[in-house]
């Protein structure tokens, strides 16, 4: 299930995905409207992750954080050009400092 809710004035919506299910529930908040064309390996990589994990995942941080480096470690494999926010969380996760952007 796919639920979209609307967001405050300087805020997107929010995209409440696989939300009738007991184990799995992912909340995008304004970080995920920075990926673009890579929403959809973000989503994919969200429930990837949640599948795999021994217990639900929760929308901490760490999650969210362990999320972005898959995306990030797909993005160099497969050779994608980053370019913005993206770019700069590249060199935030290179310098250990991804976690701030969960947590400004």
């Amino acid at each position: 299930m796919l639920r979209l809710a609307p967001g405050e004035p300087d805020q997107p919506c929010s995209i409440f995905l696989a939300e009738g299910t007991s184990h799995h529930k992912f909340v995008l908040d304004k970080t995920a409207s920075k990926f673009d064309d890579l929403l959809v390996i973000y989503l994919a990589t969200m429930a990837k992750l949640a599948i795999e994990s021994p217990t639900p995942p929760t929308n901490s941080v760490d999650f969210k954080v362990k999320c972005l480096q898959t995306l990030l470690d797909y993005c160099h494999r497969f050779d994608v050009k980053l370019k913005g926010t993206l770019k700069k969380m590249k060199e935030a996760n290179t310098e250990g400092k991804l976690k701030e952007y969960f947590t400004q």
